[in-house]
């Protein structure tokens, strides 16, 4: 906080305008903070209820106080693959784990689809059927052609592979040398960020379907902090990675995606070129 009002103060002291805008702070959170509080509230009940009763199924013998390797819960003297004949006590802490693991995937699962209905909802107006239709030129020739299904199988498609990157950045911040090398992870994953959100972009078409698959990135950009060294890497790297946000969004945003555009374009049309002298 102090930090983003030294740098507010810097930015007004600097400033070429004649009359700067006024900062309306309460006025601003009055407007942005009560939505993403409600939805955190009503988004943590149902996990939370869903977590514990995870929990409960497969560890609740966690809960009675007297937790014990050799401890029988209800699902404990199943053996954990058909081809078993008995049970081996020595595995049931990791027949449990995966267990757990299994039970949290299918959770995610269930969580992508239901965002995915959620996201894109169905549409039955007309006018947004013709719409859909003209903005796809092998939809007007197609008579089985359903939008919705299409948008949402592509949103459910995008966001499992987003989760399988996110998942092997978070095993690369496992490595033991991770702790040298995080400064350059950091400013590798914000340069990575600019190109990334532009395909989202290509691919979505839409900025509230962007919105919550670049937010798991970011996410995940301040969780391997956690890799660091010590707790005096930990700091540094998270201020570091905030002043790196911070110019990112007021000096380089702008200007970044407008880059990789001109690139994009110059890049077709040497394609084109290259075509025709081909």
């Amino acid at each position: 906080v102090l930090v983003t009002v030294v740098f507010y103060l810097v930015s007004r002291v600097i400033t070429r305008l004649e009359n700067p805008p006024k900062f309306r702070f309460y006025q601003f959170m009055r407007i942005i903070a009560p939505p993403p509080l409600f939805a955190m509230v009503l988004a943590v009940i149902p996990l939370f209820i869903v977590i514990a009763s995870i929990h409960f199924l497969f560890k609740g013998n966690t809960w009675s106080g007297t937790p014990g390797k050799y401890d029988r819960w209800l699902l404990d003297d199943i053996v954990p693959n058909y081809q078993d004949k008995r049970l081996d006590v020595d595995e049931v802490a990791t027949t449990r784990n995966g267990r757990v693991g299994l039970a949290f995937v299918i959770a995610g699962l269930f969580l992508v689809l239901l965002s995915s209905t959620i996201y894109v909802p169905k549409r039955v107006s007309r006018e947004e059927r013709e719409i859909l239709r003209k903005r796809d030129r092998v939809a007007k020739r197609e008579a089985i052609w359903k939008p919705t299904m299409w948008k949402r199988s592509n949103f459910v498609l995008i966001s499992l592979l987003m989760a399988l990157l996110l998942v092997l950045v978070v095993e690369f911040s496992f490595w033991g040398d991770f702790g040298t090398y995080i400064w350059y992870v950091i400013v590798l994953l914000r340069v990575v960020g600019v190109p990334l959100e532009m395909f989202l972009e290509a691919r979505f078409r839409e900025s509230l379907l962007v919105a919550p698959v670049m937010a798991s990135y970011v996410l995940t950009q301040q969780l391997i902090t956690f890799g660091a060294d010590d707790f005096n890497d930990f700091i540094l790297s998270y201020f570091i990675e905030y002043g790196i946000t911070i110019l990112e969004r007021i000096y380089f945003d702008p200007y970044s995606k407008q880059a990789l555009e001109w690139m994009r374009r110059r890049g077709a049309q040497l394609g084109r070129f290259l075509r025709k002298r081909l």
